[in-house]
């Protein structure tokens, strides 16, 4: 999505994705157990990089600086995914955890389609990704907010791991 306004070659950008999607396998491994331990700090974790990182988008260029903000771009996506994942199936009895996630699924997916219809009409109306990235890291960081006043409310049961230690 940044091949024009960042002046970098459609080669190298899916060079560049192809990195993101390497850090993910690396990460996802990592992560898993740990998200598990401090849902709360790697949810907040995710977010907070994820509106830094939108911000970066907004005003960077440059093929190195591309590469390194896809490839840390990973890092939130895949924390996110690990605590969330461990935050839905949290009370839900072993035999009903994948009807759990498979219906957040659904609804993120739904929501999914809805906001990548609103992102293009921004960036149609707007005619700038750069605008769509940091509108995208302030409502990020607005959402930090929320989430804190939501987890506040939360009791969280101890996961297995940490529960055994």
């Amino acid at each position: 999505l940044s091949v024009g306004e960042w002046n970098i070659d459609i080669h190298v950008y899916a060079a560049a994705w192809s990195l993101y999607s390497a850090m993910c396998v690396l990460l996802s491994y990592v992560t898993s157990g740990l998200a598990d331990r401090s849902r709360r700090l790697f949810l907040f974790a995710a977010l907070s990089g994820n509106a830094v990182l939108m911000a970066l988008f907004s005003i960077g260029s440059g093929t190195s600086l591309m590469f390194v903000l896809i490839a840390a771009w990973a890092a939130p996506q895949v924390v996110w995914v690990s605590a969330e994942s461990s935050l839905v199936t949290d009370g839900v009895p072993s035999h009903r955890k994948g009807n759990a996630l498979s219906i957040y699924r659904l609804m993120m997916v739904s929501t999914g389609l809805v906001a990548s219809y609103v992102g293009s009409l921004i960036w149609t109306i707007t005619g700038s990704l750069r605008f769509l990235y940091f509108l995208s890291s302030s409502i990020t960081a607005c959402l930090l907010v929320l989430l804190a006043v939501a987890m506040s409310k939360m009791h969280l049961r101890p996961s297995r791991h940490h529960a055994s230690s």
